[in-house]
């Protein structure tokens, strides 16, 4: 129990205590953010759309009628699911470049090594965008998994240009 709560500790006051230091550990709270947004749309948009779908499937397994708005709830959890999916592939890429993409071609991870506040605004932006569009949005060109694969790695592809660039 100690140790459990000695991180969780340390967990708190790295992520408050650092807030003037905070362009030192973006790729750090990006993970954490990303993590952040995959447990809300599982527990705040997945799962309860599911159970809708769920008691559908049930009363018309049971000869009843199928509940009207399943067919939205299913839509809204799908669209969820493949945000998530999306945002894995920056979040993979992003993980093991912190530690592992170092010298010529390096990421930057502060703002002395090259990323500035612009940079962190705009992939914000973008990312709350997403994010949006998985709450109240369309699938667009994410309607297939190919076209989830494909977003992702242009998603992938426009961070990396934006750190990299501004």
């Amino acid at each position: 129990m100690v140790s459990l709560w000695g991180s969780f500790h340390f967990s708190i006051r790295d992520y408050l205590g650092s807030i003037p230091r905070w362009r030192n550990k973006l790729l750090h709270y990006a993970r954490h953010d990303h993590g952040y947004s995959y447990v809300l749309n599982v527990w705040l948009i997945i799962c309860p759309n599911q159970k809708i779908v769920i008691a559908s499937n049930e009363l018309v397994l049971g000869g009843g009628e199928a509940l009207p708005d399943a067919a939205s709830a299913l839509g809204k959890a799908g669209l969820a699911s493949r945000t998530n999916t999306l945002f894995s592939l920056p979040m993979l890429f992003f993980m093991g470049a912190s530690g592992h993409l170092n010298g010529i071609g390096r990421i930057p991870m502060s703002s002395d090594e090259g990323v500035s506040a612009l940079a962190l605004a705009l992939t914000l932006l973008i990312v709350a965008a997403l994010e949006i569009n998985a709450v109240k949005g369309k699938t667009g060109p994410m309607t297939s998994v190919k076209g989830v694969i494909h977003c992702g790695v242009g998603l992938l592809a426009a961070l990396v240009i934006i750190i990299e660039v501004l």
